[in-house]
C-alpha cells in the first residue's frame, strides 16, 4: 500500500488511527501530506447467542480492565526506542533524498581503500625484493620458498587427515548396512 502510494499507482490512502502511530517507519511525515481527518464512530457486530454473550462481556471487561488499547500502542520501552531510530534520516534507504550521494561516496571510499591497499603491498614486495637473505638471493624469493613449502606441508596433512577420514566413513557406512541387514532377518514378517 505504501509503495503503490509513493510510485502513483493510488491517489490516496485510508488508515486507520493506530497505522500510523504503530508503523512510524512507514509513515513518519516526510513523504506524504494529511488531506483530511475523518471522524466518525466505526463499530462492527457479530450475532452472539447462548454462551457466545457471556464470552463477548467477558472479553469486554477483559478489555476495559487491562486498558489493551495502550498496551497495543505502548507495548514496551524497547519497541518505542527502535521506532525513535526509524524516523531518524536514513541513508541508504533507496527512496531517501541522501542514497544516491550516500552511495556515490561509500563506493568512492571503498575505492580509495583499495588503491590505498594495493600501493602499500606493491611497496611492502618491493622493499622486501632489495633485500637480500642468507643465501645472498632477494629475500623475496626466500619468503615465496618458505610459503611454498607451509602450503605443501598443508595440503599434506590435509590429505591425510581427509582419506583417514574417508576410510572411517566408508567402514561405518558398511557396518551400518550390516546392522541394518541383520535386523531385518531377524525381524519376523506379521
Amino acid at each position: 500500500m505504501v509503495e503503490a502510494l509513493k510510485s502513483g499507482n493510488i491517489s490516496s490512502v485510508l488508515l486507520e488511527m493506530y497505522v500510523p502511530v504503530k508503523r512510524k517507519d512507514l509513515f513518519n511525515g516526510s513523504w506524504f501530506v494529511v488531506t483530511d481527518v475523518l471522524e466518525g464512530e466505526i463499530t462492527h457486530g457479530v450475532l452472539l447467542q447462548g454462551e457466545g454473550v457471556k464470552l463477548a462481556k467477558e472479553m469486554k471487561n477483559l478489555i476495559a480492565k487491562n486498558n489493551i488499547q495502550t498496551k497495543y500502542l505502548q507495548q514496551d520501552g524497547g519497541m518505542k526506542q527502535s521506532e525513535d531510530k526509524s524516523t531518524s534520516v536514513v541513508f541508504f534507504e533507496p527512496s531517501s533524498p541522501y542514497f544516491l550521494n550516500s552511495m556515490l561516496i561509500s563506493t568512492g571510499l571503498l575505492l580509495l581503500a583499495i588503491a590505498c591497499g594495493l600501493l602499500y603491498q606493491a611497496f611492502c614486495y618491493k622493499r622486501l625484493c632489495r633485500e637480500t637473505g642468507a643465501e645472498g638471493t632477494c629475500r623475496c624469493y626466500t619468503v615465496k620458498k618458505d610459503i611454498k613449502k607451509s602450503v605443501e606441508t598443508f595440503y599434506r596433512n590435509f590429505s591425510k587427515t581427509y582419506h583417514r577420514l574417508r576410510e572411517k566413513h566408508k567402514a561405518e557406512l558398511i557396518n551400518h548396512v550390516m546392522v541394518n541387514t541383520r535386523t531385518a532377518q531377524r525381524k519376523p514378517v506379521t
